[in-house]
């Protein structure tokens, strides 16, 4: 199988699936009104069709690999739970009203330098308000560009830091993301969050 097809786990029960690494795409509507709560999308994958987790309302985490270069019209419409989302630098194209109505969204970071083609209402009816890029230039880029440029643009900071020389220095006691849901391990890329065993974290980003 190289593609979920059409309606494949449309209006299900499903709430959670381990994706074959050998697919390639992800049809439209493909897991529309599931109840799924999160998903780890394979880096096989390389588009993402209409409406393919809209009215996923209780979908509160979605990784999107580095491999991803296109997200339909109306694809995370509806997904009420989600509270932020990092696309990675791969994506070149969003569709209409992509994460309209996601009640929650507040966060979004775009691994890419260069802000991808969007269709129409892409945040409409969603309370965003920060958009994480991941350099100056970048910044100064999508301040200028629509939509983007109706959000407050944040440069994300960059790298992890080394141990610490020293017998006293902390350790990493765990990784996060943006909304303080633990992470299994190192993500991979994109934002997160790190905290030490002293108590202390700070907002990175994992390249």
């Amino acid at each position: 199988m190289t593609s979920v097809g059409y309606y494949c786990f449309g209006f299900s029960g499903l709430t959670s699936i381990t994706l074959s690494n050998n697919l390639t795409s992800l049809e439209k509507f493909c897991f529309y009104l599931c109840p799924l709560t999160s998903i780890t999308i394979p880096n096989s994958v390389t588009s993402i069709g209409e409406n393919c987790f809209c009215g996923c309302e209780s979908l509160t985490s979605v990784s999107i690999p580095n491999s991803v270069t296109s997200l339909g019209e109306l694809c995370f419409r509806s997904c009420k739970s989600l509270t932020s989302i990092t696309l990675p630098s791969s994506v070149t194209s969003l569709g209409d009203a992509c994460f309209s109505v996601c009640d929650k969204l507040t966060t979004i970071t775009m691994l890419s330098a260069e802000p991808p083609s969007t269709g129409n209402n892409l945040f409409g009816d969603t309370p965003l308000q920060t958009v994480y890029v991941v350099s100056e230039d970048a910044k100064n880029i999508y301040q200028g560009v629509e939509p983007w440029s109706a959000y407050d643009i944040v440069v994300l900071p960059t790298g992890i830091d080394n141990a610490v020389v020293g017998t006293n220095a902390p350790s990493i006691a765990g990784y996060y993301d943006l909304s303080g849901k633990p992470l299994t391990g190192k993500p991979n890329f994109g934002p997160a969050i790190v905290r030490y065993t002293n108590g202390t974290s700070r907002k990175v980003m994992v390249k």
